[in-house]
């Protein structure tokens, strides 16, 4: 019975079948691992017992392995394998931070390289999406691979039976994002750039043809105010920012739509500054999470897409302006650019709401789109993160575990 819970919630990885050993686990090269969980207890049952993973190891690569464990929701005690476990955790469905995933390529390389006898394990939770994220990046890091795609596809194959390795748009983002900078001279910078505008073009159907929409930046505890007067007739809407939004670095951009009876999901994507070419953010509907479900195109319309507008504070008045505000209440001080932009982000926002106070405003018909105007949302402590929130859980955005994600192969540029 045991071991049919296992390989039911393993579904369509391949598992190491040798020697009496039955685990969810893969080797994608001679000395790079793929695994599950390695769980106890009732878990134990269903996933990989730490104690066959434990006894794998010791038999077969006793002193040369050491464990990767990527999750950042769970623990376990590192002692279980004689201290030689080290985290670079992120959370479930979401893509890592991207300065994270260079500082493990260069951990894996150095311990690879100590003895040809080593052997690098990683897991997360279902061992296959955060997993393959962070191997992948990996293989593009030892040249094994220059082009992301190939190199996505190999561990796809290597790791399931379907071919389908890392399958979440943001995620399969940043491993592009990783190939880009491996390609380039430049190195990684956390680079400033200012938000003005959002546009979505076709109108989402959250309900009656429509959506009430509100966007949260979780690194800079920011929440927009609803966009109302979005009707169906409408191709596009622009969402139009009352004072200009400073961003730097990663950052998680989540839409929730308002309906009679509370909030709902619709769709969320990461992205970073550094990467953002010409001042604007694309990104189609098979390359935000979530929407990339919606194959049936049920709620999201064909040709659905998100655009961000961007204005670059060393090359605009505008935007410079706005960091020089900022300087100015920050005094003397020295503060991180994640810091600054979430400081200046939040006194926007007081500025909007200062100025909107607690007016409902109609929406303005541009040609055949629509500039949203926004119904102000105060910001709290309780609900200034997403997460925080059930109905807007990430639980919302993919099922439980990271293998049941579709991925058709996603038309991110590798260049």
């Amino acid at each position: 019975m045991a071991t049919i819970a296992k390989h039911l919630v393993s579904k369509k990885k391949r598992r190491f079948i040798e020697d009496g050993f039955d685990l969810d686990m893969t080797f994608i090269t001679r000395n790079i691992v793929a695994m599950g969980f390695p769980a106890e207890g009732r878990e134990g049952i269903y996933r990989n017992n730490m104690r066959d993973v434990k006894r794998f190891f010791d038999t077969r690569h006793r002193d040369h392995y050491k464990i990767y464990n990527l999750c950042s929701e769970r623990d376990y005690d590192p002692n279980k394998f004689y201290g030689r476990v080290v985290k670079f955790p992120f959370d479930d469905h979401n893509a890592p931070p991207f300065q994270l995933i260079e500082k493990f390529c260069e951990d894996v390389a150095e311990y690879l390289e100590r003895d040809s006898r080593n052997v690098a394990v990683i897991h997360c939770k279902a061992g296959k999406g955060r997993t393959g994220v962070m191997i992948t990046a990996f293989l593009l890091h030892l040249r094994l691979f220059t082009d992301t795609n190939e190199a996505l596809e190999f561990y796809g194959h290597a790791r399931t039976m379907n071919g389908k390795g890392v399958t979440i748009p943001s995620q399969v983002r940043y491993v592009h994002y990783y190939g880009r900078l491996l390609r380039s001279s430049a190195p990684y910078e956390p680079r400033m750039l200012i938000m003005r505008r959002i546009v979505l073009r076709g109108i989402p159907d959250m309900s009656n043809g429509t959506c009430v929409p509100q966007f949260v930046i979780k690194q800079l505890n920011y929440k927009s105010s609803w966009y109302e007067g979005i009707t169906r007739e409408q191709s596009f809407a622009e969402l139009d920012l009352p004072a200009p939004l400073p961003v730097c670095g990663d950052i998680k951009l989540e839409f929730i739509h308002r309906k009679s009876t509370g909030k709902e999901k619709m769709f969320h994507l990461w992205f970073n500054t550094f990467f953002i070419d010409d001042l604007k953010f694309v990104a189609q509907q098979s390359e935000i999470d979530k929407a990339n479900k919606d194959k049936k195109n049920k709620i999201f319309p064909v040709g659905f897409s998100v655009e961000i507008d961007f204005l670059n504070p060393q090359e605009d008045e505008e935007a410079a302006s706005v960091v020089q505000q900022q300087d100015g209440v920050r005094g003397a001080g020295v503060v991180a650019p994640t810091a600054t932009a979430a400081t200046t982000a939040q006194q926007l926002q007081q500025q909007q709401q200062g100025e909107q106070g607690a007016s409902s405003a109609t929406a303005a018909a541009k040609g055949k789109g629509v500039v949203a105007r926004a119904v102000p949302a105060p910001l709290n402590a309780q609900d200034s993160t997403i997460s925080q929130a059930p109905e807007w859980s990430d639980s919302d955005l993919t099922t439980t575990d990271e293998d049941e994600d579709d991925w058709e192969g996603l038309p991110i540029s590798d260049v």
